[in-house]
């Protein structure tokens, strides 16, 4: 795992995560009100009612949501069940398996993903996320 500070929208990568929760409104479009997703949201209309529809059929996964026109993937990356909780270690470290499963189907070389549960998680990235994380993710990964 990297670390590196910048804009998650305009670092060279093959993939960008957005930290994502599994809970869906009555509409079934997924609630992405915060952070990232919220961005991602207001960028690319339309993927909360296809991240919803992946939730109601698979569950709370990491999911390639969609790619780019330049070629780049958008992904989930679940770090809450609800939206109003606090994050989930064990969510975060199921998601890092499932991201590097992911990175090893697609051959991705360079993933960005925002410090998991750090933000409206409530999570400490030195003392709670990154000793879990770190020995999860390799080079490819970027946080």
């Amino acid at each position: 795992m990297l670390e590196k500070r910048g804009n998650l929208w305009t670092i060279p990568a093959d993939a960008r995560c957005i930290t994502t929760n599994g809970e869906t409104r009555k509409d079934g479009a997924a609630v992405m009100g915060r952070g990232c997703a919220l961005e991602a949201k207001q960028k690319f209309g339309g993927i909360d009612i296809a991240l919803g529809a992946h939730i109601k059929a698979k569950g709370n996964h990491c999911v390639a949501l969609m790619t780019h026109e330049i070629g780049w993937h958008l992904v989930t990356f679940p770090v809450k069940t609800h939206w109003k909780e606090k994050a989930d270690i064990k969510l975060i470290e199921r998601s890092c398996q499932e991201l590097m499963s992911m990175i090893e189907v697609y051959n991705w070389k360079n993933v960005l993903l925002p410090r998991p549960g750090c933000g409206n998680g409530h999570l400490d990235w030195e003392t709670e996320v990154k000793p879990v994380i770190a020995p999860l993710l390799d080079e490819r990964v970027t946080v």
